[in-house]
């Protein structure tokens, strides 16, 4: 869907549809065992005045507060099942794990995060665009806080937003913009947070 219908008045039919969808989709996800929904929003203004974030606002009460509504007007809708425990009762609907919601928002947007990449922000304005914005990026490296407060980041480079999957997936500087202390390092520690999530993680390692 387009990006911001998620948080839709519900006065456009089509896009009411598409909300109702979407919740339906991440409250199934949340149903089932060791999964995670990891819901991506940009906060839209400065990290400096975040306290009046209204998509926040908006996640709260659109989305992790509809989902147990969801979930129960599912169950009434659902036609019910033939099949009984022993004992006669309905088997036990799987529990809803809204703590695996985990939020992702950059302020103002994925670009602040992106562009931490300097080296390859860099690396891609001498091969795209001739230069044009190469010193401007280096110098970031010792304001690296200051991403998070542009107005408009991807308006402040030649690179716009068409680079940001090479900037994500080649030498992303992860401890560099962690260190920043700012969006990134919050949607970190929003996810560390999330036991599961971490004893899941835990079980990718490789032991030898």
């Amino acid at each position: 869907m387009r990006g911001n219908v998620w948080k839709s008045d519900g006065k456009n039919p089509i896009e009411h549809e598409r909300r109702v969808r979407l919740l339906r989709y991440i409250a199934r996800k949340l149903s089932l065992p060791d999964t995670f929904v990891f819901f991506h929003i940009d906060g839209d203004q400065p990290w400096a005045e975040r306290g009046t974030c209204e998509n926040i606002a908006k996640f709260d009460r659109k989305v992790v507060t509809q989902l147990p509504h969801v979930v129960e007007r599912g169950r009434a809708n659902a036609p019910r099942t033939r099949q009984r425990a022993k004992d006669g009762a309905e088997p036990p609907a799987p529990a809803l794990q809204i703590e695996h919601l985990l939020l992702v928002c950059p302020f103002r947007s994925i670009e602040a995060w992106l562009y931490q990449n300097i080296r390859r922000a860099s690396e891609i304005c001498r091969r795209e665009h001739g230069g044009r914005h190469a010193g401007d990026i280096e110098a970031w490296q010792g304001k690296r806080e200051e991403f998070d407060e542009l107005p408009a980041p991807d308006q402040a480079l030649c690179l716009k937003k068409a680079y940001n999957r090479e900037l994500a997936s080649n030498g992303f500087p992860t401890q560099l913009a962690y260190d920043v202390g700012k969006s990134f390092a919050e949607s970190v520690d929003r996810m560390g947070r999330c036991g599961a999530l971490r004893a899941a993680l835990e079980r990718t390692r490789g032991w030898e």
